[in-house]
């Protein structure tokens, strides 16, 4: 029985997938930063805007003047646009995130299946091997047992 040796395509197959996986993989290391940095800045943004509030207030120590209280209302709602725009942009930097591990699953289960596959197909050509080397070494000891016998008749 003739055992193809498939070996090098599943090891070739397996480096691709390998490949793929490592450059999801650091993707997704990617956007994971960038929203750390969006998180980051919308509590920045917060913190500003509580500020900017505070200093609004009729308790607060200083008056002032309407057209200052008009412009800190005015950089007020500023932040708060930014903020939004940043918390859509965060929803589908996570959506994308969420999409490549799904394919980082994809590639890992792929990876497997080369590895499996290349595996199996070493030990099939092991196992054939062995079976080779088998019936030679069955083939040697038949003819000298026959040689054997040859000499025993002629002796």
């Amino acid at each position: 029985m003739k055992v193809k040796d498939k070996g090098a395509l599943w090891d070739f197959l397996k480096q691709k997938a390998s490949q793929k996986l490592e450059q999801e993989q650091n993707l997704l290391g990617q956007l994971k930063a960038e929203i750390n940095s969006i998180e980051l800045n919308l509590e920045k943004m917060s913190e500003m805007k509580d500020q900017y509030r505070d200093g609004l207030n009729p308790g607060s120590q200083k008056m002032l003047p309407a057209n200052r209280v008009r412009l800190v209302q005015t950089f007020i709602a500023r932040l708060d646009e930014a903020a939004q725009m940043a918390k859509e942009q965060k929803g589908r930097l996570e959506e994308q995130s969420a999409t490549i591990k799904s394919r980082v699953t994809e590639h890992r289960v792929e990876e497997q299946k080369y590895l499996s596959l290349f595996e199996k197909n070493r030990a099939a050509l092991l196992k054939n091997k062995n079976v080779l080397e088998q019936k030679l070494s069955d083939q040697l000891t038949q003819s000298r047992w026959f040689r054997a016998k040859e000499k025993s008749f002629q002796g």
